[in-house]
């Protein structure tokens, strides 16, 4: 599935801030964590009556609450189950849409690849 650009970055910022972090799964919440950090999304929170700024405060304090990786190991994030389904989702929700899509299927994409750093 062809990722946006916008998307593939937020799902970048996602990975390394799992990283950053040293946390064992990339979740969904990371996800959340970076789109939220989008303007557009931003006024999109707001339109709803959200406030972005607390949400991503709110955000950061779950994401410093999460286990962390022992020390010494130097691995990169899994994908949780979650993260892979909601991934699943959207590629069929896009090949539904009848939109062209890439050869390699968001099934099967791996997240990890995004950020080759």
């Amino acid at each position: 599935m062809r990722l946006s650009r916008t998307l593939e970055a937020s799902l970048t910022l996602a990975v390394r801030e799992a990283k950053r972090r040293r946390h064992e799964f990339l979740c969904l919440e990371h996800v959340l964590w970076a789109i939220v950090r989008d303007d557009d999304v931003a006024e999109v929170i707001r339109a709803c009556g959200g406030d972005p700024t607390k949400l991503q405060h709110d955000l950061d304090h779950y994401l410093t609450q999460m286990e962390t990786l022992p020390e010494g190991v130097d691995a990169p994030p899994q994908q949780t189950l979650a993260f892979q389904r909601v991934l699943q989702r959207a590629a069929a929700r896009h090949r539904q849409s009848g939109e062209l899509v890439d050869a390699a299927s968001a099934d099967h994409a791996r997240i990890d690849d995004l950020d080759r750093t």
